[in-house]
């Protein structure tokens, strides 16, 4: 098309010409410009001046108009009219956030989801490492290109086998034999606690190493499921089948958590005290929590009430009343480990491997470089936070520690070792103990012990991170530093002077159950008039005499069980956690197969963290094999 008498205008548009007439016209109208500017000072420039000042203003700006033109930068075509392109703008996503930045056409390519991250060379301290947002969790793999986060589930490969039908009900009332025994344990002070040689005379883990007996197998062993139902409740109506999963190979599993996959579980159950209600009751909190899992794998603390006031001995809870709130690691490792202790693993095939997948990768995720698992959602030193952080690593860094002892999936070495390493650091060197902050000077709590204990516990017995003898030595200082009673069989909060302890720090039954659980699980040595004294003290409030109390539970049922699984202790305790653990569950709705967070404690853990503990005391007869047992059965 012929655009004269608009010649100049015809010429924009052609890439090889247009910057040309861009720079023509910008020169002639510059010398216009510039000869009215001299011209100015002339007699015939006197006259009119502002016409001449606004002819003059006008060439300038269209003189810098065509100047700004004839230089842009193109986009989408070059100079030589090749099309190349030049920088461009891209949206590049993390796994954390999403940033801008400029990328050259020539930049190598940055690393998508489906790759792995390098490990971090060193650790770093919590509060530096959480308070970078631009870290992202990392973690190698020793035999795998694609991370455990990132890799499908794996086949079926054996299939799961029921457990006999049984209707669900209350276990009877404690006999009256036991109440009469139950009557001589009356709270009483913690320095005159009768010692009743007659009622548990069991000889104590002293030497935890001596005297390995085999795990007697009962009659019952040789009936079908059929006739074991039949023996437990003749009328026993058709109702959901409980489950345990096999192993390609149990050889690799440690001895200690061998009975969560083996054939005669459900015999060995029966053996120790529990039933088939027990474990209908174990399979009704795994399907609540099952279908409570978010769709990142995490189970969330708030959604599920955590972070409220709770009904706790402490002065402080109102100061720390929303504690728990982004707990999220740490509901998530409690959820897991009931899952892991029902035998349930993320490659084993079963009903639950997709959960635990997403559970397992959740975690690794979440992860910091310097091995904390606290969550990227606990930064910062608020009460809310700070609380809540320490607990959080160890609960999470247990659960991978316990998944790769079921499974030795290579995926989970690093971040178990990463986890190990950064509780080490947050240790107490002097001490032992751990508080509330990383690499904290102050001795520590029973109650951060404990986790962070069962960690290493943990961690070693899998062999990803063996504890060392040094260590050993300072986690039995801790605990013989918050010992306290006649014979030192009772534990306190904290290691505080006797005559400014407050009441509220005085022997306690949750942090006796606690130092009494963590001593017969690393094998430590504890007298015998220590060992009765601390059942005498976990009799004298049995569940279902006071405010329900799941930590306290807890931690009783895993020592009573521990220290001597037949004695007439643990049968005492094991009547009275059946008969409260099955009567509360919630039984219909969708609370289902769940227990309610009205409870000490309850407020800040929300109902994860109480449906988790009370699946994790039901799953106590199989989920760790008492010390001198479990010796006998560890892999050549």
């Amino acid at each position: 098309m012929n655009l004269w008498p608009y010649p100049l205008l015809g010429a924009i548009g052609n890439p090889v010409s247009d910057r040309a007439w861009a720079i023509f016209l910008g020169c002639f109208l510059a010398a216009v410009a510039l000869g009215l500017l001299v011209l100015s000072w002339t007699r015939w420039g006197q006259s009119k001046l502002l016409t001449k000042c606004i002819a003059i203003a006008v060439l300038a700006h269209i003189w810098l108009l065509l100047y700004a033109y004839g230089t842009r930068i193109p986009y989408g075509s070059s100079a030589d009219g090749t099309g190349s392109q030049g920088t461009q703008l891209a949206l590049v996503q993390s796994k954390s956030s999403v940033s801008v930045a400029w990328t050259p056409e020539d930049s190598t390519a940055l690393p998508q989801d489906d790759e792995s991250w390098s490990d971090p060379p060193s650790l770093q301290n919590a509060d530096t490492a959480a308070g970078d947002p631009s870290e992202y969790p990392r973690t190698d793999s020793d035999s795998h290109s694609t991370p455990l986060w990132n890799r499908s589930l794996e086949s079926p490969s054996v299939p799961d086998f029921a457990l006999p039908n049984a209707q669900v009900q209350a276990p009877s009332d404690l006999s009256d034999e036991h109440l009469r025994l139950l009557g001589q344990f009356e709270e009483q002070s913690s320095t005159d606690l009768p010692l009743d040689p007659a009622l548990l005379a069991d000889s104590p883990l002293s030497d935890p190493t001596s005297g390995v007996v085999s795990v007697k197998q009962p009659d019952s062993l040789a009936m079908s499921s059929d006739q074991v139902q039949r023996s437990i409740d003749p009328s026993a109506e058709e109702s959901p089948q409980a489950t345990a999963t096999k192993s390609k190979s149990a050889s690799f599993i440690p001895g200690a958590y061998r009975m969560r996959l083996a054939p005669e579980r459900f015999a060995y159950t029966l053996e120790n005290g529990g039933d088939a209600n027990t474990e209908q009751a174990v399979r009704g909190a795994l399907e609540f929590l099952a279908k409570s899992q978010s769709p990142d794998g995490s189970w969330n603390a708030q959604a599920y009430g955590a972070g409220q006031r709770a009904v706790a001995p402490s002065a402080e809870a109102l100061y720390r009343a929303d504690t728990g709130k982004f707990a999220d690691t740490a509901m998530t490792g409690l959820a897991l480990l009931a899952f892991l202790g029902a035998g349930h693993t993320h490659n084993d095939g079963g009903p639950y491997a997709a959960c635990v997948h997403r559970g397992l990768s959740y975690l690794c995720q979440q992860q910091f470089p310097s091995g904390d698992l606290s969550g990227r959602n606990q930064i910062g030193q608020q009460p809310t936070v700070r609380y809540a952080r320490m607990y959080s690593h160890g609960i999470a860094a247990i659960a991978l520690a316990e998944a790769y002892a079921l499974t030795q999936d290579q995926d989970l070495v690093v971040p178990v070792k990463n986890a190990v390493e950064y509780s080490l650091k947050a240790m107490n060197p002097r001490t032992g103990g751990w508080r509330y902050d990383f690499a904290s000077e102050d001795p520590g709590d029973t109650s951060q012990f404990g986790w962070q204990a069962m960690l290493l516990n943990s961690a070693s017995v899998s062999n990803a991170a063996p504890l060392g003898g040094n260590h050993r030595v300072l986690l039995q200082r801790f605990l013989d530093s918050v010992s306290t009673g006649k014979s030192g069989g009772l534990a306190v909060y904290r290691n505080l002077n006797p005559q400014s302890r407050p009441a509220s720090e005085q022997a306690s039954v949750a942090m006796t159950a606690e130092a009494f659980a963590m001593r017969t699980m690393l094998g430590l040595p504890m007298s015998a008039q220590a060992t009765r004294e601390a059942k005498q003290m976990l009799l004298s409030q049995l569940p279902g005499s006071s405010e329900p109390n799941f930590y306290y539970w807890y931690y009783a049922t895993l020592a009573l069980y521990q220290s001597q699984p037949h004695s007439e202790a643990w049968t005492l305790w094991n009547q009275a956690i059946k008969r409260e653990l099955l009567a509360t569950q919630v039984s219909q709705g969708d609370d289902a197969g769940s227990w309610d967070p009205r409870c000490i404690w309850g407020g800040h853990g929300g109902r994860i963290y109480t449906t988790a503990l009370g699946c994790m005391c039901l799953e106590v007869y199989y989920r760790y094999l008492p010390l001198y047992q479990s010796d006998s059965l560890t892999a050549p």
